[in-house]
Parts: C-alpha cells; structure tokens; sequence
C-alpha cells in the first residue's frame, strides 16, 4: 500500500516538473526560515537568565506589544492573569 503511494506520488512529481519544484522550493524555503527564527529566539532568550530579575526588565516591554496588539480593553485582562503579576 505505501508503495503505491510512493508510486503515485513520484509520477505526479514527474508529470508536473515545474509546479513541484516550486511546491518544493517554498516548503524548503519556508522550514529554513522557521529554524533561522526558532534559533535567533533561542539566542535571544538565553541572555536574561544570568539575573534573577531578569522576567521584571522584559515584562514591561511584552505588555506593551500586548496592548498594541490586542488592545487596551483585552490586554488588560491578559496582563492581570498572568502568573508572574500575581492575581489581583
């Protein structure tokens, strides 16, 4: 059964050349971009650990992306739950 899918699949590839290649292209394109991000956000991450502190000098800066991208009225809420600010 999976050998008929393999089969399939490599004659739809040989069929349409041009559209797979960019079918294939983007997906490779797509996935190396993920993992240039996931590892930039990785980096980035791994500065503030050395201080205890370190939740308190970026939670100012979080809320206010949560405001501009939520709005004030849904942020708020957001902001009042999270564990680090305790509960009010």
């Amino acid at each position: 059964m999976l050998k008929n899918y393999f089969k399939t699949a490599w004659r739809n590839l040989m069929k349409n050349k041009t559209f797979s290649f960019i079918n294939i292209a983007g997906l490779s394109i797509g996935m190396a971009a993920c993992l240039l991000i996931l590892q930039y956000v990785c980096f980035e991450l791994s500065f503030d650990r050395f201080n205890s502190q370190g939740l308190a000098a970026v939670l100012p800066v979080a809320a206010v992306l949560v405001i501009l991208a939520l709005g004030p009225l849904v942020a708020l809420r957001a902001l009042r739950a999270h564990p680090a600010l305790g509960e009010p």
